[in-house]
């Protein structure tokens, strides 16, 4: 038997070739930050092509040309490429939250972008690495050097570095996964790579579940590989028991699931496991559909293709099944749309709708694969929640409108008993709420509100349950400074041209006094133009303010005159109002308790009240 070599390994060539390609694609974008969308598609368009195929399969293309024709014809069964944007934009928006997201593009190719991040957001690692010791603190040095060298693809040099801090810090897990990672990836060493992925896990236990379970993933491919190569069945199982190892240590690591189900995928190798991995992979594709694509152009599952196939099988006559009983739904939806209805803008939606359900039916004629579908079902449920939208407003339309004829004739019967005593209060009501909206305007136009640290309780209207606000007496107002930089230019602009108007129709005109001295008038009038400003905005703040003075005045007299009123319902008052409240409680079919609340509306013309108790008898 041959010597085991990684690059022997198609498997591992293929991670070479991904990793070659993200590295590509970031380095022609330069850069590698939010949001991410850009380098995921264009990964993804460069990993699915021939070209890329070609390239890691080598001399093997042709002799695996058929599998390779099989895998790619299922793959574009469930994408197609013009619809990367929208998977790499579903991966994005995940990848902002999570970083290790990017595992669903690749598996360990991205393993080293990961890491850096997490080192740099992970509070239990940055506290590690900031130990107060010497050793510590120049290892700390050695080690920031050899990351930013190692960024920039000086890797030799960087590794130096690396084993120069980690004869300072033996037990830095970071330093050991770093050089983990130099020699899988740069020298193909599986010997070493391993050992400094195992001593990395062990450092990380306890200070980073993430980093362990990592280290773990990378430990478990090398020995799968080298099952795979050997034809050791007890490899495979310490592949795999090690992948669970990863998954048990960081639940929340997806990379640690994909790597799992790739070390039972090998294990099916030399046994049987196709129930078993068929439920374990069902439950990885569930974490993340984007798995199965990774999967699908996986070397690692080579074994279980016939039941890879036959699970994107059935998800995808599954998600069809929803996607045309979805279609059929909101068809029946837009069908109940009345021929009329209550108001323009429902008729407008409604139009909308109708073209784009028909937009949807004609792209998923055209549209079948699994993404596509997916895409579908997303553009119906919108006009679904639309169209049930557009129901829920005419249906509160319409009953708004039956709610108000019923309860015109209720507000005129009740009016007629106990109409004259209301009117007093009802007119005071209106008067406040006009005197208040003036007050608003008046300091929201021209000052701040300034709040004293004793400020008077708000009183309110008991009677039509919505609050209405006493002018505070301990409220004092401040000069909004735009605005008053605003009354003095214009206060300095209007006295300065008056004057200069009068000394120029007594120089021009009446001839009272030479060009001489009206030279020097005119000057002394532009040079007074900042005391012209301070005093014409001082003279204006100071009638402002006596206008708001006698709006609270004559605010405080109608609030007193309010209180004073008898606005309370009397017990005849009380029984007319149970009496009519069980009217439109029949009438409706609704609780006691609403149709009071309606039948306060309508007497007291909240209509926004009564449709707000509408829309939620409506839901």
């Amino acid at each position: 038997m041959s010597e085991f070599r990684l690059k022997n390994m198609l498997e591992y060539r293929y991670i070479i070739s991904k990793r070659g390609v993200i590295d590509a694609v970031i380095s022609k974008l330069n850069y590698f930050h939010r949001p991410y969308t850009g380098v995921i598609a264009d990964i993804l368009a460069e990993t699915t092509g021939d070209p890329f195929l070609k390239a890691y399969y080598g001399a093997d293309y042709q002799a695996n040309l058929e599998k390779v024709n099989r895998r790619l014809s299922i793959f574009w069964t469930l994408t197609r490429s013009n619809l990367f944007k929208n998977i790499a934009a579903d991966i994005n928006s995940k990848a902002e939250k999570k970083i290790e997201s990017f595992f669903l593009i690749a598996n360990y190719s991205f393993a080293e972008y990961i890491f850096w991040n997490i080192c740099e957001t992970e509070p239990a690692i940055a506290e590690y690495r900031t130990k107060d010791s010497v050793e510590a603190l120049t290892a700390s040095v050695l080690r920031k050097k050899a990351e930013e060298t190692y960024k920039k693809g000086h890797t030799d040099q960087a590794v130096e570095d690396f084993k120069k801090a980690l004869e300072l810090t033996p037990n830095d897990f970071t330093i050991l996964f770093q050089l983990g990672m130099y020699y899988f990836f740069e020298k193909a060493d599986h010997i070493k790579a391993d050992d400094f992925f195992a001593r990395s896990a062990a450092g990380a236990r306890g200070v980073s579940a993430r980093i362990e379970a990592m280290a773990y993933c990378f430990t478990s491919l090398i020995i799968r590989l080298k099952a795979l190569h050997r034809g050791e069945r007890d490899l495979a199982a310490d592949a795999l028991a090690i992948g669970e190892k990863a998954v048990n240590t960081d639940p929340d690591l997806i990379m640690a699931h994909y790597s799992s189900l790739q070390a039972l995928a090998g294990l099916c190798v030399f046994e049987q496991h196709s129930d078993r991995f068929l439920k374990a992979a069902e439950k990885v594709f569930e974490i993340d559909y984007n798995f199965l694509l990774q999967a699908i152009l996986d070397n690692a599952f080579d074994p279980v293709l016939d039941t890879l196939v036959s699970l994107a099988a059935s998800r995808y006559d599954a998600i069809l099944s929803s996607c045309i009983k979805s279609i059929e739904e909101t068809s029946k939806k837009i069908s109940q749309f009345p021929s009329r209805l209550e108001t323009s803008a429902d008729t407008a939606r409604v139009f909308n709708l109708q073209k784009e359900f028909k937009a949807v039916q004609e792209y998923f004629k055209k549209n079948k694969t699994y993404a596509d579908i997916e895409e579908t079902i997303k553009r119906i449920e919108a006009v679904s929640g639309e169209a049930d939208r557009v129901l829920h407003s005419n249906r509160v339309q319409q009953m708004l409108i039956r709610v108000r004829e019923y309860c015109s004739t209720i507000v005129s019967e009740y009016k007629k008993d106990f109409g004259d005593r209301l009117k007093p209060y009802n007119d005071a009501l209106k008067r406040r709420g006009e005197i208040g909206a003036k007050i608003d305007a008046l300091i929201k136009k021209y000052f701040i509100k300034a709040e004293s640290a004793e400020t008077s309780e708000n009183k309110e209207n008991p009677e039509n349950g919505s609050g209405s606000k006493v002018p505070d007496k301990n409220l004092d107002y401040a000069r909004n400074p735009k605005v008053e930089k605003a009354v003095k230019s214009k206060c300095a602009s209007a006295v300065f041209f008056i004057f200069e108007a009068i000394i120029v129709f007594l120089w021009l005109f009446a001839g009272v006094f030479s060009f001489a001295i009206f030279a020097v008038a005119s000057l002394i009038t532009l040079c007074l133009i900042p005391a012209y400003s301070v005093a014409g905005a001082e003279l204006f703040y100071f009638i402002t303010r006596l206008q708001l003075d006698e709006l609270k005045r004559d605010y405080s007299r109608v609030d007193l005159k309010l209180d004073l009123s008898n606005h309370l319902p009397g017990e005849a008052e009380m029984k007319a109002r149970d009496k009519y409240s069980k009217q439109i409680a029949g009438e409706f079919g609704i609780s006691q308790i609403d149709a009071r609340n309606i039948l306060e509306a309508a007497l007291f013309s909240d209509y926004e009240k009564m449709k707000a108790t509408v829309r939620t008898l409506c839901k």
